[in-house]
């Protein structure tokens, strides 16, 4: 079940997952769910409607064949899009596209392109990390802040110095950085959640949020603006390894 309270939530990692994992779904009609629950024969309710939620739980529980054939929809569609079926379709219009370059003999004015900017970054940021969310591109403080996103923050900042060498990019990667440093338990494991105010809202985070952050600590290593930032966080990702099983680690590669 994803009960979202606002319609403008355009994706959802989370209905996502249950639809590629075979899931029979309930949710309020926000887009996201709208549009795939067409397509894989969930159920919706309307937004803030326990009764009718009641009643759809009730009347799937009484037909358990009729969420046996919601999860076989799902489950279907999951394997359409999982991500090798996704990749051979971006090959495919990459493909198309070289072939059709070729035959007009044009070529993409990227001068004509606007040139990099992080302004909205710098608007998202604070002294304690990137805000998770945001209302209408005005920072949403009521949400705080979570692993997951200043790790996604790091690893673009990182790439984005790595083309263009801004100092700002340098500014806000100490930052994110930072919060990364902040939110480790002392076993490795990390925090995901942090409220505005500072307070841990979770003892550890989730697993993608766990992946995320060893990723973008795993390009900073290869890609470190100074020493001092490679020394972080090369001590954050060893620490990491705590939490991991040794036999997690058999084909782990040294850090140099």
């Amino acid at each position: 079940m994803t009960p979202y309270l606002n319609e403008a939530q355009i994706t959802s990692g989370t209905l996502s997952y249950a639809v590629g994992a075979g899931c029979a779904v309930v949710s309020t009609p926000y887009w996201h769910a709208s549009e795939l629950l067409t397509m894989v024969g969930g159920r919706l309710f309307d937004f803030n409607n326990h009764e009718q939620l009641s009643s759809i739980f009730m009347d799937l529980l009484d037909h358990p064949g009729t969420m046996k054939e919601m999860s076989k929809k799902a489950y279907a569609h999951g394997r359409e899009v999982t991500w090798p079926m996704i990749g051979e379709k971006y090959i495919m219009l990459a493909k198309m596209l070289v072939k059709k370059a070729n035959e007009t003999k044009t070529i993409s004015d990227l001068v004509s392109l606007p040139s990099l900017s992080l302004d909205h970054i710098r608007r998202m940021t604070d002294d304690t990390g990137i805000i998770q969310h945001a209302k209408y591109g005005i920072p949403n403080f009521k949400e705080g802040y979570c692993l997951d996103d200043n790790a996604r923050a790091l690893l673009m900042v990182l790439m984005a110095y790595k083309q263009q060498r801004q100092v700002v990019s340098v500014e806000l990667l100490r930052v994110y950085l930072a919060y990364i440093h902040y939110m480790q338990n002392e076993d490795g494991t990390f925090h995901n959640f942090l409220s505005y105010s500072r307070n841990f809202l979770d003892e550890k985070g989730s697993e993608d949020s766990f992946g995320r952050t060893i990723w973008a600590l795993g390009y900073l290593l290869d890609n470190p603006p100074t020493d001092a930032y490679y020394q972080l966080g090369k001590e954050i990702f060893l620490k990491q390894r705590r939490s991991l099983k040794t036999s997690d680690l058999s084909g782990a590669l040294p850090i140099h």
